[in-house]
């Protein structure tokens, strides 16, 4: 099991990369959406056992990218409540619109306020995350020279 845990942080980080150069090219929601649909389904496939193999054989031959994929792995799966709690938000002003009735939620202060504090833990997770793996892939290379 905890080989299936890493294997699913490895595609998290996989992802992840692949969302940040998305990021920046403009026009791309729709591609980064289809990509996070594709992560899902590798998730999926992993723990079904089908990927399995050709991750644990990258992840042998590069231990450092391996490391640092692994430390970016959580990040996807900690945006699925954002997401589906933004969509949810979404729909029910839209469906709002489309009966001509006004929808503002009476909590929305408080759900703003939460949503900040989400998206600086997702931040400052991720900045710790990496320093943490960066350490590893420091500590690892210092030890074996001693």
């Amino acid at each position: 099991m905890k080989t299936r845990l890493l294997q699913c942080l490895f595609l998290g980080g996989v992802y992840q990369i692949i969302s940040i150069i998305l990021n920046f090219i403009p026009a791309t929601t729709l591609l980064n959406s289809i990509f996070y649909i594709v992560f899902l389904i590798a998730a999926i496939i992993t723990l079904v056992h089908w990927l399995s193999g050709k991750i644990s054989s990258f992840s042998t031959e590069h231990k450092n990218i391996t490391t640092i994929l692994y430390a970016l792995g959580w990040m996807p799966y900690f945006q699925l409540p954002y997401v589906i709690f933004v969509n949810y938000i979404s729909y029910q002003t839209a469906m709002a619109a489309y009966h001509h009735a006004e929808y503002v939620p009476e909590n929305l202060p408080l759900l703003e306020s939460y949503l900040k504090v989400y998206f600086s833990i997702y931040i400052w997770g991720a900045l710790a995350s990496l320093l943490v793996a960066i350490g590893l892939i420091l500590y690892r290379r210092f030890s074996k020279k001693v």
